[in-house]
């Protein structure tokens, strides 16, 4: 009889212990730190959505890139309300987000200006800044709202081929840089007097998010397209 308790109270055991809930996976403890994130924004009165990436460092700065250079300034992620504020200190400028998560700041407001709005904004997988450069050459890149593709050293290392239009005419062959997750590219001569760039975010292995604009010399950018997802053929 003994016996026969004890090997009903290691069956017992045995099917508690297998059928525990598992534990949660934990979260970091600073989700923010030395990470990189993109998202969307638009300048008061404009309807065109610009491209960006984040760049939150672990000294409370942070670097804000788009297609018109970089800004820097400082970060705070509050623990209490998972709020993230971002000030510019040029602008004296400050817009918070909450945190979902691990990988999404929602919630966008603007603290004490209204010069621009910003979109969500989500987390670039530290795996894509890897993948990148040595994933990125000889393939093809194809917009889904404007018939333009890019294609990576195909006409030479280090250069991009752009086309565009129905006949995928040949615009031109500009030098690309890459910096993190950020792509940009050199002028391509667009005719006697006009020219174009493109600057774009990686925000995943297969999707590059880019906006192209057009000037001409010697003029500021006079018409910028809305951010267009370039997906991996």
């Amino acid at each position: 009889m003994r016996h026969f308790l004890s090997i009903l109270l290691g069956s017992i055991v045995g099917f508690s212990c297998s059928t525990q809930t598992p534990e949660p996976a934990p979260v970091d403890a600073d989700p923010i730190s030395d990470t990189y994130w993109h998202g969307l924004f638009s300048y008061k009165g404009e309807a065109t959505q610009r491209v960006f990436t984040i760049q939150f460092k672990k000294n409370g700065s942070f670097t804000w890139q788009d297609m018109n250079g970089s800004n820097s300034g400082t970060w705070d992620f509050s623990k209490t309300d998972d709020k993230v504020t971002i000030t510019f200190p040029a602008q004296n400028a400050q817009t918070s987000f909450t945190l979902l998560g691990s990988d999404e700041l929602s919630s966008p407001k603007n603290l004490n200006h209204l010069l621009w709005n910003v979109a969500q904004l989500r987390k670039i997988e530290t795996k894509i800044l890897q993948l990148i450069p040595q994933n990125l050459p000889k393939t093809q890149w194809l917009g889904q709202l404007y018939s333009y593709s890019l294609s990576f050293d195909e006409g030479g290392a280090g250069k991009v081929n752009w086309r565009g239009g129905s006949a995928a005419t040949l615009f031109g062959s500009p030098v690309y840089t890459i910096t993190g997750p950020v792509i940009t590219s050199e002028e391509v001569s667009l005719g006697l007097s006009n020219r174009g760039r493109f600057f774009g975010v990686f925000i995943n292995d297969k999707t590059l998010r880019a906006n192209f604009w057009f000037y001409q010399v010697g003029q500021a950018p006079n018409e910028v397209y809305n951010a267009d997802d370039f997906i991996k053929k």
